[in-house]
């Protein structure tokens, strides 16, 4: 199994995998966020990772730089979306993307990671949502109690509440 940055090649596998991890419309939906999101090409360039094993892509993860509304010297990503091969679910691929990708981006800099997601799952790597409250997302959130935010490498919170946009396909309220 080998954790890699995702690349155009990808983009039938990754929309192939998030329509087999999420239910409903939703997959759709979410896997046309991943591609587009590699499709990216102009900076800030999101961080997409995929995990593949030996029939294919078992995973991907995804972080994108936010952009403040004023000035703050913070670097921050937003890590969406993510996905697993639903029969591979609880086999460690997902935290290994996390993890990966927090690695990646202490090695860029980046002071803080939020995600809109299971408060139960991302807390375990660090992210709360008393932090989260910090950072005020682009639209009202549907699931406010899904909103976390975590610091990375001794990093200091901000000392004031920071309203932020996000990369081209991530500003869509529908998203959020």
């Amino acid at each position: 199994m080998t954790i890699r940055p995702a690349i155009p090649a990808d983009k039938e596998a990754i929309t192939d995998l998030y329509a087999a991890a999420f239910e409903n419309d939703e997959g759709p939906i979410v896997g046309k966020l991943a591609t587009d999101l590699l499709a990216l090409k102009t900076p800030p360039v999101p961080l997409a990772l995929v995990w593949e094993n030996g029939t294919g892509i078992a995973g991907h993860i995804a972080f994108s730089t936010v952009m403040f509304r004023s000035s703050s010297s913070m670097r921050v990503s937003i890590l969406a979306p993510l996905a697993v091969a639903p029969k591979l679910h609880r086999s460690g691929i997902g935290s290994g993307l996390v993890h990966h990708g927090l690695q990646d981006l202490i090695k860029q800099g980046v002071h803080a990671a939020l995600v809109y997601g299971d408060p139960e799952y991302y807390g375990r790597f660090g992210f709360t949502v008393d932090l989260g409250k910090l950072f005020m997302p682009p639209y009202p959130l549907q699931h406010e109690f899904g909103w976390q935010a975590m610091m990375l490498a001794g990093a200091k919170p901000p000392e004031r509440t920071l309203e932020f946009d996000c990369t081209g396909p991530l500003n869509n309220p529908d998203l959020w």
